[in-house]
């Protein structure tokens, strides 16, 4: 896809639900960050489900460094649904994308 900054392309918003992530955050983010960029406008938003690790510092650290990346905490665990709701809520733009496998 091209990063052609054309009025046409889509702002894409990921939602990202985070609960004690602080494990694997890292990976996820530099998996995604050059899937993201082949958009030209788009957004990570991680929305941290009162985590009691050190989760929230690091998507906090994570936006220090891209402006794309934006951080919704919850003051406690309200459920994956919730964390749902709350990026799609928060989004710049209407198109939102998310990804949650099932076991």
């Amino acid at each position: 896809m091209s990063t052609d900054s054309s009025n046409n392309d889509p702002f894409v918003s990921v939602v990202i639900p985070c609960f004690n992530e602080a494990g694997n955050i890292q990976e996820l983010y530099e998996q995604l960050k050059p899937v993201i960029t082949e958009y030209s406008k788009h957004e990570i938003l991680f929305v941290d489900d009162g985590s009691s690790d050190e989760t929230a510092r690091l998507v906090d650290g994570f936006s220090c460094k891209d402006s794309a990346v934006k951080l919704i905490q919850l003051s406690r665990n309200f459920g994956h649904q919730a964390d749902l709701k709350a990026g799609l809520d928060n989004p710049e733009h209407l198109l939102a994308m998310t990804n949650k496998e099932t076991a």
